[in-house]
């Protein structure tokens, strides 16, 4: 079994006091207009600068707390393979998909935390502009303390940077462990060893799966944990920030 820190501290953002105060705040806006609060683009709501900020916000903020999500779903995912089903996916094939989608949505969630922070200060910088550089440095964002926040966010979250460019850019997740389970169930190793015991070399096998699965959810978990708890003040933090700007637009 693996740590379940994680889940108690995703439930800590779930119930932060910055979400309650955005989802109040986007339930008044939309009173009296037929739009859905969380749609990406409101062409014919007539937003108000402070609406419309409040609108933004929101977004970006839903849909960061919708990647860690997405994050601890990951950890579930790694171990749901249903072996009944009959499926041209097979079982390490169902597992690398998990892991590298694992790593490459662990590596998008700084983005998703600059977006945020674009939008609570008002910064206006195009989301596609939006990176590390131009977002600390600034003058809004700089002469707080929210460089420090950042950057021991940013600190429980790099193990897997350089994976990611590789999954994205050149080739499959090649880790060691990882590929050992590929050759294991590849039909020409069982072929190769057919005078063995063929239940023996299942036996391995799963044994070698089994393994990696309880390390590899153990991981990230630990991961998950740490990248959370991490998060927590950085809204206390903006929850502050967005209080301030509430009351400079109204």
């Amino acid at each position: 079994m693996y740590n379940k820190t994680s889940q108690m501290k995703l439930d800590e953002l779930e119930n932060h006091e910055f979400l309650k105060t955005l989802l109040n705040d986007a339930i008044e806006i939309s009173k009296d207009r037929d739009i859905d609060i969380f749609e990406v683009e409101i062409l014919d709501a007539n937003f108000s600068e402070y609406e419309f900020y409040i609108h933004k916000t929101g977004f970006y903020f839903f849909h960061l707390i919708q990647l860690c999500y997405q994050l601890e779903y990951g950890i579930e995912l790694l171990s749901n393979f249903n072996y009944s089903k009959k499926s041209k996916v097979t079982r390490d094939q169902h597992l690398t998909y998990n892991v590298e989608n694992y790593i490459i949505r662990l590596s998008s969630i700084n983005d998703r935390l600059l977006q945020l922070v674009n939008a609570v200060f008002h910064l206006c910088i195009d989301e596609k502009n939006v990176n590390d550089r131009i977002v600390l440095t600034n003058l809004k964002v700089s002469r707080t303390n929210f460089e420090k926040l950042f950057k021991q966010f940013k600190n429980s979250n790099t193990k897997y940077i350089g994976e990611r460019n590789t999954i994205i850019h050149k080739h499959s997740y090649l880790e060691k462990k990882l590929r050992k389970i590929h050759v294991l169930y590849e039909s020409n190793f069982l072929d190769k060893y057919n005078n063995m015991n063929l239940e023996l070399t299942k036996d391995l096998r799963k044994d070698v799966l089994t393994k990696y699965i309880k390390e590899t959810k153990s991981e990230f978990s630990k991961i998950n944990s740490n990248c959370f708890s991490n998060l927590i003040p950085i809204f206390d933090f903006l929850q502050v920030e967005y209080g301030k700007m509430k009351v400079k637009l109204k």
